[in-house]
């Protein structure tokens, strides 16, 4: 299994991921490093809040 790296939890790089997934089916070993305690959530849906 490969493994990918994200280096940040911010939009660009779970797009990036998003993006990836879309063409091709091959699975991942994913480990992410973000500076917050929590999983990415999405920020602009925050707006109306």
């Amino acid at each position: 299994m490969k493994k990918i790296v994200l280096i940040g939890n911010g939009m660009a790089g779970v797009r990036t991921l998003e993006e990836l997934f879309k063409i091709t089916e091959e699975k991942f070993d994913i480990t992410v490093f973000g500076s917050e305690p929590y999983g990415n959530y999405n920020r602009i849906m925050l707006s109306p809040v």
